[in-house]
């Protein structure tokens, strides 16, 4: 036994190498040393039983990615007091519990630094509760010994202020399995037979222990005891089960009085129900217990809505999708339209397998993680995808709420939208589901002309709708993959502040202003797509088409008061310290308009831009928009245009080339160009170019409608003249009447002939000075 200056504090006394040590930790199967631990023995508390497992880590990776660390624990006896397990590390773990089938854990508290990145799994259905800490929590992390930095001290101290002494401690550096011998076999839960619906509960929902039973049973669950007294488990919303005579019962609305399982809505959950619409699996065995309803007759007239929820498919950290297939059988036609909802915490591919006659009229995603959740599979018969959150108020549970779970929630929102559901069916894991319809198809002649499914599935979530591209456009699709690193798939470019989701290999974009497929803006009547064919700019360098193009063409919904271009590039040439590179624009015209042309020309690098246009062309407004606009320029044939405007970031003029995954902000200059002109005639961006050519949808304001604007203007500037002169005259005329103030005098101003003219002819002035500003205005 070695001794050493170790943790001393309420009742563990750490030791080096002690063969009295309740836990053996190994990593790559060898014994761990030093292995530091305390086993109180008779001082530990009289009323838990606590055991600490604590290590520094498993692997360490960067970012932090959890490792495996199993925890084999043997039982010892039947105690009296609730068996409390608390497992700490600094780097993030995922503790895989192997458990005797007699023990039952009242409590499992994960406490590490990166507790977000942590997770318990294996047994967990012997397990009562699970808590997770971390030093936000003001729970310290050590393994033993603190010279490193660690914290055991206050550890401990935490531990006891809950429970009192530790029945054992055991830690070490690294350590990928350990065994650990209880004093006894398990903590009971009211009597020698342990709950037949253990729940789990944390800062995420829970499950219930499977049942063997596949029928509809009552699932009446026992209350446990703990504390000298009989309590009830989980809660549901903000309230609580209440213990009478062995069983939890809820007295509380929405809940069933004995089952505390959700009946709201016409919808009465029951356990393992034969008349359950929907089976689910996983690993291709049934998923027991299943959570499910089926209100018959009494569900929605307007509506087929079939619910499938799970917590999760796989717990994997940081949260990732995993596939779980639907496959859905027909069973006749029905005059009502087919709605489908698919709801889980973790994030889930939901991959549909539909017959070729059925055509879901909208598909509802419902995800704490939805923006790494995604729907695939025969979405081609899919009218609509929806995709909410508790952001959008829409809540998610799996048919029992005892863990935090809010089946009541969803079933209240499904209602106000649809009315009863014709089937819900849940449970805590799934991979496989398979779903039997009330009928065939769920558009009546009403809804859709024809049993063809629509090409475009149209994706609406609280961002702007957007329609999937099809695959025979010009243009290409343009969708990234995901990247292998550090034993995962990720994505990493930013879009503002917000990053893609990588869903079946490809990186996606739930957020707004963005397309979901391709992560490219669509904001503000401009959808950008790659190389498209109907570009009205083409970028060159070194004599070379540029590729990849980013462009949009509105068409007929871009602005009806102005022809707005837009031509962006990165740079032309990258010199230190930044200097201008020139990069030419060839305009062509196309016909005559009405609307002012403005040409809007935008870089990071220093740009100067050498316009070159036909003689009958007049640009109204060009807008210079540079990171480096101080040194970035306009020439060429400037005579022909009217202004110039001078922009940058300080002045809120985010600049973007039509790809945002490098940190441009595309979105942002054509929000900035909608707030001015409204939706853009065309766009046009790409990385590096020095020659662009652009057709222009019209010639706009060319110089003969220029000139007879200014014939007019002259026109009328002469008649203001004479006018005038003609106002002084009678001025002049009157001073010299009052002057004079002669006999002749009256007669003059009584026949009203003098004032009348003169009054006439300030009306023509006004009306002139009126008519002059309009013309000005519209010009």
């Amino acid at each position: 036994l070695t001794f050493i200056s170790s943790a001393d504090t309420k009742g563990c006394k750490i030791s080096v190498d002690a063969a009295t040590s309740l836990g053996k930790p190994q990593y790559n199967n060898q014994p761990r040393q030093p292995t530091y631990s305390c086993t109180p023995s008779s001082s530990s508390s009289n009323q838990y039983e606590v055991h600490v497992l604590s290590v520094y880590e498993v692997i360490n990776r960067r970012p932090p990615t959890a490792g495996d660390a199993t925890v084999n624990i043997f039982s010892g006896g039947r105690p009296d007091r609730p068996l409390v397990l608390v497992l700490v590390s600094y780097e993030p773990v995922n503790w895989i519990l192997k458990l005797p089938s007699d023990v039952t854990i009242s409590r499992v508290i994960l406490v590490a630094y990166y507790v977000d990145k942590s997770s318990v799994s294996g047994d967990v259905n012997q397990v009562q509760a699970i808590e997770r800490k971390s030093y936000r929590d003001s729970w310290p992390t050590g393994f033993g010994s603190d010279s490193g930095g660690g914290d055991t001290v206050g550890l401990l101290k935490k531990i006891y202020e809950k429970f009192g002494v530790v029945t054992s401690f055991t830690s070490t550096y690294k350590a990928d399995k350990w065994s650990l011998n209880l004093r006894s076999g398990s903590s009971i839960v009211g009597n020698s037979t342990s709950s037949a619906n253990t729940v789990i509960t944390s800062t995420t929902p829970t499950t219930t222990i499977p049942s063997t039973s596949s029928t509809a049973k009552l699932h009446r669950k026992k209350c446990y005891w703990w504390n000298n007294g009989y309590h009830c488990s989980g809660l549901y919303g903000t309230k609580t089960a209440t213990c009478i005579d062995g069983y939890c019962v809820c007295s509380f609305q929405d809940y069933d009085y004995h089952t505390c399982l959700p009946d709201t809505k016409g919808c009465k959950i029951s356990v393992d129900a034969a008349t359950s619409l929907s089976k689910p699996q996983y690993n291709n065995q049934l998923q027991q217990p299943t959570y499910s309803c089926t209100p018959g007759s009494s569900s929605s007239s307007q509506y087929e809505v079939h619910v499938l929820s799970v917590y999760e498919v796989i717990n994997g950290r940081p949260p990732t999708a995993a596939d779980a297939t639907v496959n859905i059988f027909s069973g006749g036609r029905l005059d009502r339209p087919l709605v489908l909802v698919l709801a889980s915490y973790e994030p889930a591919n939901w991959i549909l397998k539909l017959p070729s006659d059925v055509t879901i009229s909208r598909v509802i995603l419902v995800a704490y993680y939805v923006d790494k959740s995604s729907v695939s599979g025969d979405i081609n018969q899919v009218q609509t995808i929806e995709r909410k959150s508790y952001r959008d108020s829409w809540p998610r549970g799996y048919g029992s709420d005892s863990g935090g779970g809010d089946t009541v929630g969803l079933l209240k929102k499904i209602y106000e939208k649809f009315g009863v559901v014709t089937s819900f069916t849940g449970t805590y894991r799934a991979d496989k589901w398979s779903l039997s319809l009330s009928s065939s198809n769920g558009l009546g002649s009403s809804i859709v002309s024809s049993s063809t499914p629509s090409a475009n599935t149209v994706i609406t979530s609280t961002t702007p709708t957007t329609t999937i591209p099809s695959t025979s456009s010009t243009a290409k699709l343009h969708r990234k993959k995901c990247y292998w690193w550090n034993n995962g798939y990720h994505c990493f470019d930013l879009y503002g502040t917000k990053t893609a989701a990588c869903i079946d290999g490809y990186c996606v974009c739930s957020f707004q202003d963005y397309d979901y497929h391709t992560c490219l803006p669509d904001t503000k009547g401009c959808k950008i797509s790659v190389d498209a064919a109907t570009s009205l700019g083409k970028p060159q360098y070194n004599n070379q088409p540029r590729q990849p193009t980013y462009s949009c063409t509105p068409g007929s919904s871009s602005s009806s008061q102005y022809e707005v271009h837009v031509l962006s590039v990165y740079e032309v040439i990258n010199r230190r310290p930044p200097t201008a590179g020139d990069a030419t624009v060839n305009i062509f015209s196309g016909g005559r308009s009405d609307r002012p042309l403005v040409l809007v020309l935008a870089s990071y690098e220093p740009v100067n831009w050498i316009l070159k246009l036909p003689s009958d062309v007049t640009i109204s407004r060009v807008i210079l928009v540079a990171y480096y606009v101080d040194k970035s320029s306009v020439s060429g044939d400037v005579n022909q245009v009217l202004a110039i405007e001078r922009k940058s970031y300080p002045g809120s003029w985010p600049r973007g080339i039509g790809s945002d995954s490098g940190g441009g902000d595309t979105v942002g200059l054509l929000k900035k160009i909608y707030e001015r002109f409204g939706v853009v005639t065309s766009f046009t961006g790409t990385y590096r170019a020095d020659k662009w050519s652009l057709n222009l949808s019209s010639q706009s304001h060319d110089k003969k409608t220029k000139s007879s604007c200014h014939e007019v203007v002259e026109k009328l500037s002469k008649r203001i003249e004479l006018l005038s002169e003609e106002v002084k005259n009678h001025k002049m005329k009157i001073i010299s009447l009052k002057e004079k103030r002669d006999e002749s005098f009256a007669p003059q101003i009584s026949s009203g002939e003098p004032i009348h003219k003169i009054h006439k002819n300030l009306a023509s002035i006004f009306a002139t000075i009126v008519l002059t500003a309009h013309i000005y205005l519209v010009m």
